[in-house]
């Protein structure tokens, strides 16, 4: 029971501003506007768009575990191959936070190639974004929260428990959006790219669209989150991509790769000869592999599948016990037919597109 007050509702906000490195700068700010108005930080992710009109988009909070995990994970394989120096141990910490926040920052994107070259095309270059992902009450309150910042657009969609949505547009005097198309909201079929949520009613319901999805081979949209709701109300947040299984298979293979060609030179070095060189290279490379099996388990716990079970508690009706739900993007517009590559006549569908105008992007159901 919640007392006669208002549910909390999952919002997306989306606030757009001059200037490339912008967001990055006002991301603290405004997500401490965003607590103070009554929300909850879910998700968030920073678009930049250079004077040179490239694209790049980082999402801080894996950025943070992509630091974090090698070095945990290098720290620990420094303490052990050198016999228990915490002194390698810190130094393989320092290197592995080092390297593995670089390459989270400027290579893992969470869009395409194709989707970043379409949003800069359209934002225009020197330009930048900020979309956070919040449960609260009062979407506009969010909204508000922008105001003093002076962004070129913003606004947020409140999603409510039956995946029905309503837009606020305009940070200073919030007005909701209708859709209408006019040259200020502009059709569907101009949009930067899409979101597409779809909920089924059973718990594993989304797994089952989503395999017979992949095994039609059609026009399937790029699957971030899948949830599920057991009938006693408990969640699970599943990344097919970059979850724990995912994560771990990728790293056992890449780490492994490179502790046998690593352990081989070393041991070519030391010792000399073929025989030692490959002895030294195979029991490095099934040691890296093992560090790459819990590093991957770590990246894909703390930042592979976007947001916790536990987080979403706040908006947990929007996921009721025995249902599920996939969380999906496409670039561009979705057609019927992409829909339809994941839909089943029970599902409940929501899209959301994120269309260009002046000096930005707003959004739109």
């Amino acid at each position: 029971m919640n007392d006669g007050q208002p549910s909390p509702r999952l919002c997306v906000l989306l606030v757009c501003f001059d200037g490339a490195k912008r967001a990055s700068h006002v991301r603290s700010e405004l997500g401490n506007g965003v607590r103070s108005n009554g929300g909850s930080v879910l998700d968030e992710v920073v678009l930049e768009v250079s004077r040179k009109g490239k694209a790049s988009d980082h999402d801080p909070r894996r950025t943070m575990a992509g630091a974090l995990t090698p070095a945990l994970t290098w720290g620990l394989f420094g303490l052990v191959a050198s016999g228990g120096s915490w002194r390698s141990f810190v130094i393989w910490a320092v290197v592995g936070a080092l390297c593995g926040g670089l390459y989270a920052y400027f290579a893992e994107h969470l869009l395409s190639k194709s989707e970043l070259k379409r949003i800069a095309e359209q934002m225009g270059p020197d330009s930048s974004a900020l979309a956070i992902w919040a449960e609260a009450v009062d979407a506009v309150r969010l909204l508000s929260a922008a105001a003093p910042l002076q962004p070129a657009t913003a606004s947020v969609a409140a999603i409510a428990d039956d995946l029905s949505a309503k837009v606020f547009v305009g940070a200073a005097t919030p007005v909701e959006s209708s859709s209408t198309g006019t040259s200020e909201n502009p059709p569907a079929n101009r949009s930067l790219l899409s979101m597409l949520l779809l909920r089924y009613p059973g718990e594993h319901a989304a797994q089952a669209a989503l395999e017979a999805a992949r095994k039609a081979d059609g026009d399937t949209p790029q699957v971030e989150l899948v949830l599920e709701s057991a009938k006693g109300g408990k969640r699970r947040v599943i990344s097919p991509a970059e979850g724990v299984a995912a994560m771990s298979k990728s790293d056992v293979v890449s780490w492994g790769l490179f502790g046998l060609v690593f352990g081989a030179i070393v041991g070519a070095v030391a010792n000399g000869g073929i025989l030692s060189s490959i002895e030294s290279g195979l029991v490095t490379g099934v040691l890296w592999a093992i560090f790459g099996l819990f590093a991957g388990a770590l990246y894909g716990l703390w930042a592979g599948r976007g947001v916790s079970a536990r987080r979403l508690k706040g908006v947990g009706p929007l996921l009721p016990p025995d249902s599920s739900m996939i969380l999906a993007w496409a670039d561009g517009a979705l057609t019927e037919r992409t829909i339809g590559a994941l839909s089943t006549p029970e599902a409940k569908t929501l899209v959301l597109h994120f269309n260009p105008v002046a000096h930005g992007a707003i959004l739109e159901v």
